[in-house]
């Protein structure tokens, strides 16, 4: 009897290693937010990350005390993770109905418009939608800027888009003619503008504003609970009112959202 009970307390002590479940604390979730090269919403620097939107998921994800990862891709593998919930968040998209199914948006963060861009002297003066008849815009294939340019394509009848792969290519032909008398950029203008500064091209400059939008934190449906994403938006709320947003957006030249 008292060898059968001592087998039993072996058992019992050694359970934990004949099963291999030793109880453990769950590991910590990390957060993980991609997005584009999009400077100066986001973007690498010597293998850094840094932009003003960067700094601000930061500072929240610090406020929030959880972990938080960021990593940039190409746009198309950036909506893909988006939708298959194999990252948290998005940094700096705007609305888009396409996503509504998968990605719900934080409240705006950023606060910037959707410009269109020529040389200087091409243009008299533009006030209005119809003063760009005639003209052939090129614009970042798939981007909201083309999208925007299609529709005022079909609004306007004889203005013409060109998709290109990316937007130096689109300063490029912009700046050597390649678009025509009355050639034209549509971007973003804080991202243009910083892509001319770089390029050193003095000689383009914002003409037309077609849109002003709300860059936010876009969150994966299959990922992020609502909860979190109130949690996130308290901070955002937070950060707006007590000046906090304006300060980590400033270095960056970037306008926060109301």
């Amino acid at each position: 009897m008292k060898s059968t009970s001592w087998a039993l307390v072996i058992l019992f002590l050694c359970g934990t290693t004949i099963y291999g479940q030793t109880p453990q604390k769950n590991p910590e979730k990390v957060y993980k937010f991609i997005g584009q090269e999009y400077e100066p919403f986001n973007w690498t620097d010597s293998g850094l990350l840094k932009g003003g939107m960067v700094d601000v998921v930061k500072r929240a994800c610090l406020k929030m005390k959880v972990t938080c990862e960021f990593e940039l891709y190409p746009m198309l593998r950036v909506i893909k993770m988006l939708e298959d919930g194999s990252t948290e968040g998005v940094l700096s998209l705007i609305p888009n109905p396409d996503r509504e199914a998968f990605a719900t948006l934080s409240a705006p963060v950023i606060y910037s418009n959707m410009s269109y861009f020529a040389v200087k002297g091409t243009f008299k003066e533009v006030k209005k939608l119809e003063d760009l008849k005639g003209s052939t815009v090129g614009a970042v294939a798939t981007s909201t800027a083309e999208k925007i340019a299609l529709i005022h394509k079909d609004q306007l009848n004889d203005l013409k888009v060109e998709g290109e792969s990316g937007l130096p290519i689109v300063l490029n032909k912009l700046t050597a003619g390649r678009y025509g008398p009355k050639g034209l950029a549509m971007s973003n203008e804080d991202v243009f503008k910083n892509l001319l500064k770089k390029n050193k091209s003095e000689n383009v400059e914002p003409i037309f504003v077609a849109k002003s939008e709300g860059f936010s934190v876009a969150f994966s449906k299959k990922s992020v609970d609502q909860g979190f994403i109130t949690r996130f938006n308290s901070e955002i709320s937070r950060m707006k009112k007590s000046g906090e947003l304006k300060k980590l957006l400033k270095p960056f030249g970037l306008i926060p959202a109301q």
